[in-house]
């Protein structure tokens, strides 16, 4: 583990950072240290450079301009390796784990014991038993990555850190896939590592969490420092109004537009293991939340009603017509579209164009005679990107080098070009930052208002409670209650969130 520092002297400081791509600066002239012990929060909208920063410090990218010094000497690794050996390491938003190897394998991955020309499977298997204990963890050691929950990945990827003896370790959103609990021995899990000397850069859009955790935030906006604050000197709103350049009064803003009109009848669907027995109505211009716990089976049924998991019984009514056996093409031509959790993988074609990306669902719109339409498809592309106003250098830009909450609009973009008449968002606002998710949060009650129907599954207790007319809970794959304009509460969600599953 890390070696004691002198706490009164930075361990890691930044002076002029800049980075430059293609001639467009994402990054200028940024100062940041951070001391031993400390845990240094980084936030800001998504684009305002935070992942590049990040990205300097552990050698992932080079920067262009600027200097580092790491424990009093100078620093500036040319790639990750060289970062690990001076003590930095960084967790990042999308795991860095090999599937087929097991947690012990990844563990100690490049850092192998071997006797007689072979690797001691045996010991390593020790050691990372012995490491998961230390932090209270219990995961399996011989078990495949492939095998583990989201969040198990998430707790292996911090395990790795630590097996490299690193002194400064960057978190970049380190409990999106946590659940309550889990982000609670995350929190420990800093804390052990604060006494023993280790500094930690924390990078997170949840607020409550940077209150939490940090002694000390750094704000970037549009790639330059907004300045460094002593984390009991804010609070939320004055946080949100130095990210975003500017004040915004109501997060949420959400009135209920929903009319008498049934668009969406759900009828005893059932999906063993998945979801059982789940009947609820949904009406034009309506946003109905669906809350409860990780595994309640949410993500699922949403899954079931769009067409991508078969039904072993019930059916659905869309528009008046009834649907046994859902077929996501047919779904789609019929205005019922899905936002998945996982944008990354199964929202968005990454190494595709931002239009390719939009226009995909609507390919046959734009075809004639065998071939697309390029003006019909750059005018349609183009239109969504102003409505959802998609901050990106072009249509032709790739929707890998988009920041999350672009990605997100992306998607969005992609259906509502589709003439979309229900919508099921799925942790719509999940990685995103603050900004992006107000004018998700708008661009929802727009929707509404032009009486779309909306879905939505969400983690955050706050969003489903701002944004909800309706609420259904789940719990163990059943609904185990519905809440209604002021029934809406933390309390009562959490009461029906961790009942046994049966209808009330």
């Amino acid at each position: 583990m890390a070696v004691k520092f002198d706490k009164t002297k930075p361990i890691l400081e930044v002076k002029g950072a800049t980075k430059v791509y293609s001639g467009v600066t994402v990054l200028s002239n940024v100062d940041f240290d951070l001391y031993p012990g400390e845990v240094h929060a980084l936030v800001g909208e998504n684009g305002a450079g935070k992942s590049t920063l990040s990205k300097i410090i552990s050698g992932v990218i080079e920067k262009t301009g600027g200097e580092m010094v790491c424990k009093g000497a100078p620093y500036s690794p040319e790639n990750t390796h060289e970062a690990i050996a001076r003590g930095v390491s960084i967790v990042h938003q999308e795991f860095n784990l090999i599937p087929v190897l097991t947690v012990a394998q990844n563990i100690f991955l490049g850092k192998e014991r071997a006797a007689g020309g072979f690797i001691d499977e045996k010991e390593s298997a020790e050691k990372a038993a012995l490491m998961l204990k230390q932090l209270e963890l219990d995961i399996p050691v011989k078990r495949k990555v492939r095998y583990l929950s989201v969040a198990q990945m998430q707790l292996v990827e911090i395990t790795k850190c630590l097996c490299d003896d690193s002194d400064i370790i960057i978190m970049d959103e380190p409990t999106a896939p946590l659940t309550r609990n889990e982000t609670k021995q995350l929190f420990k899990i800093i804390q052990n590592l604060r006494e023993k000397g280790v500094a930690i850069i924390y990078i997170s859009h949840k607020l409550d969490e940077i209150f939490t955790v940090s002694q000390r935030i750094t704000v970037l906006r549009d790639g330059q420092k907004v300045g460094t604050y002593n984390t009991g000197d804010l609070d939320e709103d004055k946080l949100v109004s130095l990210m975003v350049g500017r004040e915004i009064s109501s997060m949420y803003e959400h009135v209920n537009k929903s009319r008498d009109e049934v668009v969406l009848k759900v009828d005893g669907l059932t999906c063993y293991g998945m979801a059982e027995n789940v009947s609820f109505e949904l009406k034009r211009g309506e946003i109905l939340g669906f809350g409860g716990l990780v595994g309640a089976g949410r993500t699922e049924l949403m899954k079931m009603i769009f067409g991508e998991i078969a039904l072993d019984k019930g059916k659905l009514e869309l528009m008046g017509e009834v649907i046994t056996k859902p077929r996501i093409r047919d779904m789609v031509e019929k205005g019922l579209v899905y936002l998945p959790e996982d944008r990354k993988y199964e929202g968005i074609i990454a190494n595709m164009k931002v239009k390719d990306n939009i226009t995909l669902p609507i390919l046959k719109r734009l075809t004639k005679g065998g071939f697309i339409i390029a003006a019909k498809e750059k005018e349609i592309a183009e239109e969504m990107v102003h409505k959802l106003n998609v901050k990106t250098q072009g249509i032709r830009q790739n929707v890998a080098n988009l920041s999350g909450g672009n990605q997100q609009k992306v998607v969005l973009a992609k259906w509502l070009a589709s003439n979309v008449k229900v919508l099921i968002l799925d942790e719509p606002t999940r990685g995103i930052d603050v900004g992006a998710k107000h004018e998700i949060y708008k661009l929802m009650n727009q929707l509404c208002a032009d009486g779309v129907s909306i879905i939505m599954i969400s983690s955050e207790m706050s969003e489903l409670i701002g944004m909800s007319d309706r609420l259904i809970v789940m719990s163990e794959k059943r609904v185990t209650g519905e809440l209604r304009g002021d029934e809406i509460n933390e309390t009562a969600i959490m009461n029906y969130a961790v009942q046994r599953g049966y209808k009330i």
